[in-house]
């Protein structure tokens, strides 16, 4: 799955998203979300190394889908959620 071919306003659409991640957004549009929002593919399970307290083990390098939703209107205030197990189980 390559996300930079999906249709970026269609996962932002997309209720489990809006309502596990995203729930202060929810009522905004889709527009105004994607200024408020970023998704980057990483070859490396960042929020578990995170989690791990920088500890690398087995089965982190996978391809891994990671939402940042600012805070402030800036990433280094933003909050970061992994979306594996819902764009793994979704098409768009």
């Amino acid at each position: 799955m390559n996300l930079f071919k999906k249709n970026r306003h269609e996962i932002l659409k997309d209720q489990n998203i809006l309502n596990k991640y995203l729930k202060p957004y929810k009522n905004m549009a889709t527009k105004e979300l994607i200024k408020r929002t970023h998704i980057e593919e990483f070859q490396l399970d960042l929020i578990s190394l995170f989690k791990n307290h920088y500890k690398f083990q087995e089965g982190m390098t996978k391809s891994n889908y990671i939402l940042f939703a600012y805070r402030d209107g800036v990433i280094n205030r933003c909050k970061s959620y992994n979306l594996n197990n819902i764009l793994g189980s979704e098409e768009y």
